[in-house]
């Protein structure tokens, strides 16, 4: 009788082990799993108040060491719905393309335009009345054909050729906030350009990073 009573005690204390050890276990997963959603919200806070601080693409611009000129611009961070109701245009205008959102990585649009001040044109006189207006720079190459009309009164532009010469270099750097002394975390994309023709203006530079 005592070894059936001393068997049972030893059985149920390691049922009691068992019980608790799968109960830390399960503490354990819920703590995890709450701990991810709170990352999870966190991040996600931190996403739309960044978009909401950026959401007009404030341009910034500064010259580098060689003198050239660069642009740079936040970028939103946005999951495929909030891309479609932030910019319905610019979604059909990608749709229109044959491209479907859900399968986009970042968009990029960029409204940019080449200011030239040209104060002498090369002529050349083909004939009485025809002549040949010409420019060529590193930059730019213009070709342009006038012919004199209505008893030499008059212009007329037969035709006009024009060659604009660009490179332009868009690289991505991630943004990062501190949160310990050594320890720093991202929270955006910041996108520049750079162009190597000195006429280049950006007049709205829109960046976005898409997620699922």
């Amino acid at each position: 009788m005592l070894l059936q009573i001393k068997a049972f005690i030893i059985g149920a204390k390691n049922t009691i082990i068992i019980i608790s050890i799968l109960c830390f276990a399960g503490l354990l997963y819920y703590t995890s799993v709450i701990t991810n959603q709170l990352k999870n919200v966190k991040a996600d806070n931190e996403r739309v108040t960044n978009n909401f601080q950026n959401s007009q693409f404030k341009l910034d611009s500064v010259k580098n060491k060689n003198g050239e000129l660069q642009f740079s611009v936040n970028t939103l961070t946005l999951k495929a719905n909030e891309f479609a109701q932030f910019v319905p245009e610019l979604k059909k205008e990608i749709e229109d393309m044959g491209l479907k959102i859900k399968n986009l990585e970042s968009v990029v649009k960029l409204n940019v335009k080449y200011v030239y001040d040209i104060d002498t044109i090369e002529v050349e006189k083909k004939s009485e009345n025809v002549f040949i207006g010409r420019y060529n720079d590193k930059f730019l190459k213009l070709s342009e054909k006038v012919t004199l009309i209505k008893n030499k009164t008059d212009i007329k532009i037969d035709s006009l050729k024009m060659t604009i010469v660009d490179n332009i270099l868009m690289p991505h750097e991630i943004q990062y906030k501190p949160v310990w002394i050594f320890w720093k975390k991202p929270v955006g994309i910041k996108v520049w350009i750079k162009s190597t023709n000195p006429h280049f203006n950006v007049d709205r530079f829109e960046t976005y990073d898409l997620t699922k």
